[in-house]
């Protein structure tokens, strides 16, 4: 993951691909409905380190060759100091609850640990009806960047201000069970 203070956009990398998301909305029950707005392979062309850097909140790097993810981790340490380069150990458990996709995640960042429950579907009713079968409504909602920043000791940009009600799409709920 890349993690900066300056975004709430979720950077992951996944192998030999990266991915990047932003949070579109939230509604009035604290259900998050996510967008993958960019998926890059590597090599990564200049275009796409440079839509990296802007949804950071960074100066574009201004590269003109393409580089690995090994080589954009190093540009990131060395070019942006603010931005934390977190690598995630995860283990994934997927399932199928109440007409959504289910999927508990165990994490760990160097020493500390956490574990999730994220719950997706179209049916933004059947999400909050699997959150209260399953006992989690009084649960906090947090989503995952937000859940590293906080274990990493990163400050923010404040997270948008919710709005009602959630576009279509896939809504997300990812209820922390620490």
């Amino acid at each position: 993951w890349f993690l900066s203070p300056f975004s709430s956009f979720s950077v992951c990398i996944v192998g030999d691909h990266l991915e990047i998301e932003r949070l579109v909305s939230i509604d009035r029950r604290d259900l998050e409905l996510w967008q993958v707005i960019h998926r890059y392979h590597a090599p990564l062309t200049p275009a796409a380190v440079a839509a990296v850097c802007v949804d950071l909140g960074l100066p574009d790097f201004e590269l003109e060759e393409p580089v690995s993810i090994a080589e954009l981790l190093v540009l990131m340490r060395a070019e942006a100091p603010a931005v934390v380069v977190a690598p995630v150990r995860v283990e994934r458990t997927r399932f199928h609850f109440g007409g959504c996709d289910g999927e508990r995640v165990a994490m760990a960042v160097g020493d500390q640990r956490c574990e999730t429950l994220a719950l997706r579907g179209h049916d933004a009713g059947a999400v909050h009806a699997a959150v209260r079968r399953l006992g989690l409504s009084q649960a906090m909602n947090m989503n995952l960047p937000r859940a590293l920043k906080l274990m990493l000791g990163i400050a923010s940009q404040p997270y948008m201000a919710r709005s009602m009600p959630p576009r279509s799409g896939v809504s997300t709920s990812t209820r922390s069970s620490s």
